[in-house]
């Protein structure tokens, strides 16, 4: 009996001492607050914490979710993680899911996972992941999402991809697609398509950029298309890159 008890207040002081480390985590790098102003009790202090995820702001709530997923991606938990709050967001009927680490406005499931594969490839297209995931960060950006810059990066994923591919990092996207050996040609010339609709050969420029609002649609198409092209691109020339 007294190893049994011994145990569990072993037990116990290990999770007090991880509860300790995770509120002060929290204090002093999510709410900036001084760490000598938290509460002496750990259970106070995680009362705070849980008062602030009911009522605080929504978009506040949703940073507060991304510092945690942050902290918690060197565990082997995190995917079970992403899955539960996912799993509550999908039963609140939000319209956010967590994708690539980040909270943003994506319920649909083939985009959110065409958008995940193309920002989990590492390697050699490890500039046009890093692309992809300044794109969804500014998508979602909160309160204020930056759809215009979303829309740069997102096309700066595609051309990375393509000057990998092709061996040129000189010439611009359309020079690089007709270098692409096996590329479909209606691919080509359907993406060389969506190109002309973002910008020409001086850089992202077109109207559509230049407009006061680019809506959410316009944004969330563009970034799911160039997730869907890197994909598209990586598969079909999967051989000829080592």
């Amino acid at each position: 009996m007294q190893v049994f008890e011994r145990f569990n207040r072993a037990a116990e002081i290990r999770h007090n001492i991880k509860l300790k480390l995770y509120c002060e985590k929290v204090w002093y790098q999510f709410f900036r607050y001084p760490i000598d102003a938290i509460p002496k009790y750990s259970g106070d202090a995680a009362a705070e914490i849980k008062a602030f995820m009911l009522q605080g702001v929504w978009y506040e709530v949703f940073d507060f979710v991304e510092f945690n997923l942050a902290k918690f991606s060197a565990n082997n938990g995190w995917q079970g993680f992403v899955k539960s709050i996912n799993r509550a967001l999908e039963e609140e009927r939000s319209a956010y899911r967590v994708v690539g680490g980040m909270v943003t406005l994506l319920r649909d499931v083939e985009e959110t996972a065409e958008i995940k594969q193309a920002i989990d490839n590492d390697g050699p297209f490890a500039a046009s992941s890093a692309h992809l995931k300044a794109s969804l960060a500014l998508y979602s950006k909160r309160p204020d999402p930056d759809y215009r810059n979303a829309i740069k990066e997102a096309i700066s994923a595609v051309e990375s991809a393509c000057a990998i591919i092709s061996g040129s990092n000189k010439d611009t996207l359309g020079q690089t697609l007709k270098k692409i050996d096996g590329l479909h040609p209606a691919m080509r010339d359907s993406f060389q398509k969506l190109y002309g609709y973002t910008s020409d050969g001086s850089g992202i420029r077109h109207a559509m950029l230049e407009e006061a609002e680019i809506s959410n649609a316009e944004a969330r198409f563009m970034i799911v298309a160039c997730s869907a092209f890197v994909n598209y691109l990586i598969d079909s020339t999967k051989s000829k890159i080592a």
